[in-house]
């Protein structure tokens, strides 16, 4: 069964099937159920069919634009609720010099709370890069667990937990 065009005005005589004419305002009238039959009446003159029920006009830039079935904002403007960030001119350097005080000491402590040696190499290595200053354990560990990690994620056994292969 159709529950399309529940609201329709026109029914088709044989199996009460709903359609709604659709495109009048464009001289191209069509039957449709009513999912893309969306006329804008807040267009000037007598409105402006604009097709997908999801789509909505917006009152701050008079723009149609795609609301969805939650709501969203328009893309364009926001609805008034965003700035246009394209058209603004980026903050003058002073604003933030890209440092954050003893941020050092803070990942450090961070680090030295961190009980697994494996995580703990694994942090120092992926912020600090080259000056990460691992002992050749941590990285040794790190790679170790890393191999293991990836033998068990692709179903493999890690070699020698259960005895040789074969």
């Amino acid at each position: 069964e159709n529950d399309c065009g529940e609201g329709a005005a026109l029914r088709c005589p044989g199996c009460e099937t709903g359609n709604h004419i659709t495109g009048l305002c464009e001289g191209k009238a069509r039957y449709d159920s009513g999912k893309f039959h969306n006329h804008c009446v807040l267009c000037p003159d007598f409105g402006e069919c604009i097709g997908d029920y999801r789509l909505a006009h917006c009152l701050h830039c008079e723009q149609h634009y795609f609301r969805g079935n939650i709501g969203l904002p328009c893309a364009t403007c926001g609805g008034g609720k965003c700035r246009d960030m394209a058209g603004m001119a980026p903050p003058p350097l002073s604003t933030w010099d890209g440092k954050i005080e003893m941020i050092r000491e803070v990942f450090d402590s961070k680090v030295a709370r961190e009980q697994d040696p494996m995580k703990r190499a694994l942090m120092k290595m992926m912020v600090l890069g080259p000056q990460a200053n691992c002992d050749g354990s941590e990285v040794m560990g790190a790679m170790s667990a890393m191999m293991s990690m990836m033998a068990n994620s692709q179903g493999r056994a890690e070699p020698g937990a259960d005895g040789p292969p074969g």
